[in-house]
């Protein structure tokens, strides 16, 4: 059977005379299906990344639990322990107040991804605060060009396009609340 159902397939018992729903006892109303008030954030497909694997593949920057931990991303993973420490000294920002508001949306974020994250909880804390603070302060960077002389994104300017293109990737992804 194709994607699509057959006349057959959407009756009752195959009979075509008998439909599955009677419109006149079911109002039209409760058909809808809700629309969920949960972020979802998928992995793609293995049908799709079987076609082109780089294409969904991040290859210079992992955000999120997804490719958490893989080795091509420990440069990257160090560039972020420089960029939160930059923001948090820059916003003022007390460290211990951000890891306190992770630790209490940390079931929200988690149930956003559609697969279990196998990370504990403070592995998963650390994770979040570090990408999140890597996001913005790269935005807040970008917009005011606040790049220090030293900054990797302006040392190797290829780096930053491709970072850029990767943070689109379905799942180099955190949830926003």
């Amino acid at each position: 059977m194709g994607i699509f159902a057959s006349k057959e397939s959407r009756t009752s018992g195959g009979n075509e005379n008998e439909p599955l729903l009677n419109d006149s006892t079911i109002p039209i109303e409760n058909l809808e299906t809700p629309v969920s008030t949960k972020c979802r954030i998928y992995k793609v497909p293995s049908y799709l990344r079987n076609v082109n694997k780089e294409a969904y593949t991040p290859q210079v920057i992992s955000i999120g639990p997804i490719h958490h931990n893989e080795e091509r991303f420990q440069t990257m993973e160090n560039h972020k322990d420089r960029y939160f420490n930059s923001f948090i000294d820059q916003y003022q920002i007390n460290s211990e107040n951000l890891v306190s508001a992770i630790r209490g949306r940390e079931g929200s974020i988690r149930s956003c991804y559609v697969e279990t994250v196998q990370l504990g909880s403070d592995d998963f804390v650390k994770m979040i605060k570090l990408d999140a603070s890597f996001i913005l302060d790269l935005f807040l960077k970008s917009r005011s060009g606040g790049w220090t002389i030293d900054d990797p994104m302006r040392v190797e300017a290829w780096r930053l396009g491709m970072v850029r293109r990767e943070l689109l990737l379905l799942e180099n992804q955190l949830p926003f609340f």
